[in-house]
């Protein structure tokens, strides 16, 4: 599991068959809840830890929401 200590930096959005765009994960949570929920329907994003690799989808998107939630309060 993705920890505060191994957090995920990037967000890739695939835009085409062999075309994706990187994106920080900041920018990601501040697109509305209909983009992203779209691209995860679509399962057009990967996320990526901060050496580059690859996390499991469920695991990016339990940070993303917790990311969400702190800067909420």
């Amino acid at each position: 599991m993705t920890t505060l200590t191994q957090m995920i930096k990037h967000v890739s959005i695939k835009v085409s068959e062999g075309g994706h765009n990187l994106m920080e994960i900041e920018k990601f949570i501040e697109m509305s809840l209909t983009q992203r929920l779209q691209l995860l329907t679509e399962k057009r994003i990967s996320f990526l830890d901060e050496d580059g690799n690859k996390v499991p989808l469920i695991e990016g998107v339990r940070y993303a929401n917790e990311l969400i939630k702190s800067r909420r309060k």
